[in-house]
């Protein structure tokens, strides 16, 4: 059994002394599962060696206790797997978590099936049929076709049961989802010759819009918008250039960035001002010219 405790990388829990009186003369190791690392195809094997061992009532409970724990963590760790490979399918189902249910209410339900970027079947949940766009997939929709119960199960699932078990998870994650995260803004530039840059990040959630203005108005030209990208922790950043080099610096009291987010009344506005730009060197663009 020790090649078997190797080879799988169990969890090594010495046994006292004490525990092991009645059991063994000699000193012997008791390993644990290891959740993360053991199979389940192996749990027969472990457990048969456990109860081949003679031991004392204190020993036998302390293992049935852990043992109990262990099963425990692992039907946990099962039912949350399972959660999520359903999730999963349903999402997959049209490839947009946003807009599936709205799709499954139009009169052309249906559910496709890639194959290297392209359809390979398509259910079409109104007929009750599948849809073959190559040659290659008639066989294959012939034979499911005519299994009836499954069609049934299809329509049931994508139609029903999917969007329910959607609905269920956004109505769980509502406050997470709903929530609203205001960002820092600031701006920055790389060289005296570069483009100010106007960044705004840590927003949530993605719906927001960025701008230049000049004497209020919104600004076109010389304008560069960058897209909404998203940071590690799920909230979001985003840029917009100035090409400042366009028009003299004592004009620069004109421009402003402005930073809109949805559901968010006040705007966020940073007037265009070297006192305030951030460089690579670590310096405001203010202290470069001034030489400090």
């Amino acid at each position: 059994m020790d090649g078997l405790y190797e080879e799988y990388g169990m969890v090594e829990a010495i046994l006292s002394s004490s525990e092991m009186e009645g059991c063994h003369s000699e000193e012997r190791y008791l390993k644990l599962f290891s959740k993360a690392e053991v199979p389940l195809v192996n749990l027969r094997k472990v457990s048969a060696y456990i109860f081949s061992i003679p031991c004392s009532n204190a020993h036998t409970e302390r293992v049935f206790s852990m043992m109990t724990s262990a099963w425990r963590n692992e039907r946990n760790r099962l039912d949350v797997d399972s959660v999520k490979a359903e999730l999963h399918i349903c999402v997959n189902f049209t490839f947009e978590c946003t807009d599936m249910y709205q799709r499954l209410l139009t009169n052309k339900n249906s559910w496709k099936q890639p194959g290297k970027g392209k359809n390979f079947l398509i259910l079409d949940l109104e007929t009750e049929s599948w849809i073959a766009p190559k040659p290659q997939a008639v066989f294959t929709k012939q034979r499911w076709d005519k299994d009836k119960p499954l069609m049934a199960y299809n329509k049931y699932y994508y139609t029903q049961y999917c969007p329910e078990y959607l609905k269920k998870y956004v109505n769980l994650g509502r406050s997470s989802l709903m929530r609203t995260e205001i960002p820092s803004v600031s701006l920055l530039q790389k060289s005296p010759s570069s483009p100010v840059s106007c960044h705004a990040t840590g927003f949530y959630p993605d719906r927001a819009i960025m701008f230049w203005t000049e004497d209020g108005e919104e600004l076109h030209d010389n304008v560069d918008h960058g897209e909404i990208l998203p940071n590690h922790d799920g909230s979001f950043q985003m840029s917009v250039d100035l090409n400042v080099s366009s028009f003299p610096a004592e004009h620069w009291d004109k421009y402003r960035c402005v930073f809109q987010l949805s559901g968010v009344k006040e705007d966020q506005v940073i007037r265009l001002d070297s006192a305030v730009i951030r460089t690579n060197r670590g310096k405001t663009a203010s202290q470069r010219l001034n030489g400090y």
